[in-house]
Order: structure tokens, then C-alpha cells, then sequence
């Protein structure tokens, strides 16, 4: 958000872009975002614009964007480029929208011990999902884009179950592999 380094991260994305794929969660800090939303609205979309998987809270997506509603700012977004957008609400759980649809989850049910973690462990077991699709990479940036709508309940449902542990732990403690097991959709999907 804040120059210099903004400009250098942009530049590094799209030097990476040709041969990678990238991802972007604005994680809003009111207190250290330049002057106002506005000029934090703009660089968030410029970044949404560059990536192909986009993650954003409700509280993100409401400080960014006070006159529309959450589904309005999400389907904006991928309106921008990204092959896909996750919304994550706490414990009313992830939207996931991608040109197949849209698919919304409540959150897992858990003792919360501590939520700090929960928005990057969604977008870790996010990115593991897709890389068990063989979804990520320049190459496979097709794949991404026509990601079905089973794939995109079996990821929100893998990525939910990822935040839901990291909240029943204390400290910023995320799940590893053996926690949440494979990806699990119907076999036929994943031979594609």
C-alpha cells in the first residue's frame, strides 16, 4: 500500500506473471493505509487487476467500499481480470466467485482459541487446493479460468476447514497437510 515498496511489488508481479501465478489479499490497516480509501481503493484494484486468485475480509471489502454491498465489490473485482475472488466472513463462513459461478459455505464450527492467522491460512489451503488441480503456473492459467463449480465448492470447502483449525489453536498456528488431508472432489475431475 504504502510507496516506495508499492511500486516495487507491482513491478516484481508482473515480472513474475509470465511464469507464475499471483495472488493478492489487500489485508486493509486503516492506520498505516495512505490518506484515505479512496487512494487505498484504487491500489487494491490495480493489484486485483494483475492477479489471478484474489482473497479479501468483509472488513476489507466494507472499509474499500462503503456504498456497495459485499457481492457488488466482489463481482467488481472479478469483473477486473482475477480467475477467481474469496470473501472470507469470519464465522458466517467463504464466498467464492469465478466465471462458474458461486459457491458460499458457513464457517467451520470450532472452539476459537484465536482468530489471528485464519485469513492467511484460507489463502495458503487455497493456493494448496489449486496446486492439487494443477491449477497454478502461467501454463495452467487456462485451467484456472475454467475452473468448474465442483472444483470451486471442493476448494472453499478445503480452504474453510484450513481457517476453522488455525481459529481452534492458539496463536497464529495453521494447519499443515496431514491436518487437512487431499483436496476431495469427484475422481473424474481430477483427471482432467
Amino acid at each position: 500500500m504504502l510507496p516506495p515498496g508499492n511500486k516495487s511489488v507491482r513491478g516484481l508481479l508482473e515480472a513474475a506473471r509470465p511464469h507464475a501465478t499471483i495472488s493478492f489479499d489487500p489485508n486493509c490497516r486503516t492506520a498505516i493505509s495512505p490518506d484515505t480509501a479512496a487512494a487505498a481503493r484504487e491500489q487494491a484494484e490495480d493489484f486485483v487487476a494483475a492477479s489471478d486468485i484474489v482473497k479479501a475480509s468483509d472488513e476489507d471489502l466494507r472499509w474499500l467500499y462503503p456504498d456497495r454491498t459485499l457481492e457488488e465489490s466482489i463481482e467488481a473485482w472479478l469483473a477486473l481480470g482475477p480467475a477467481m475472488v474469496a470473501l472470507t466472513r469470519g464465522a458466517q463462513g467463504p464466498v467464492l466467485l469465478s466465471r462458474s459461478g458461486r459457491v458460499e459455505m458457513i464457517g467451520e464450527t470450532v472452539t476459537v482459541a484465536d482468530t489471528v492467522g485464519a485469513g492467511d491460512s484460507f489463502m495458503a489451503a487455497l493456493i494448496s487446493g489449486l496446486a492439487q488441480l494443477n491449477a497454478l503456473g502461467a501454463p495452467a492459467r487456462e485451467r484456472l479460468h475454467g475452473i468448474t463449480q465442483d472444483q470451486l465448492h471442493a476448494l472453499a470447502r478445503y480452504a474453510n476447514k484450513a481457517a476453522g483449525i488455525t481459529c481452534s489453536r492458539p496463536g497464529a498456528n495453521p494447519p499443515v497437510l496431514a491436518d487437512l488431508g487431499p483436496l476431495t472432489i469427484p475422481s473424474s475431475v481430477l483427471e482432467s
